[in-house]
C-alpha cells in the first residue's frame, strides 16, 4: 500500500470511531440547541423512535370486570332474587 491510501485509511477509520451513536428522535429533542448542532456536524444520526406493539383484541370473557361492572351485575342479581 502506498502512503496516501494508508492516509486514507487511517481517516476513515478516525472518521468511524469519532462519530456519535445514532440517538432518537426524543432524545434529539429534548436537548438544548446547540447540543443539537454540534450532534449534527459531527455527522450524528437520528432514528425515528420505537413505536410500541398494539395489543391484540381480548375476548370479552377474558376482560377483567370493573367494579362498574361487578355492581351493575349484582343488582341485576337482587332484584332477580326478590322477584
Amino acid at each position: 500500500m502506498s502512503h496516501p491510501d494508508i492516509e486514507a485509511a487511517r481517516k476513515a477509520l478516525r472518521e468511524l470511531t469519532d462519530a456519535p451513536k445514532p440517538v432518537s428522535r426524543s432524545v434529539f429533542n429534548a436537548w438544548d440547541a446547540t447540543r443539537q448542532s454540534l450532534f449534527c456536524r459531527a455527522g450524528g444520526t437520528i432514528t425515528n423512535d420505537p413505536v410500541p406493539q398494539r395489543r391484540g383484541s381480548v375476548p370479552q370473557a377474558v376482560v377483567p370486570m370493573t367494579r362498574a361492572d361487578f355492581l351493575k351485575a349484582d343488582l341485576a342479581a337482587r332484584a332477580r332474587s326478590i322477584r
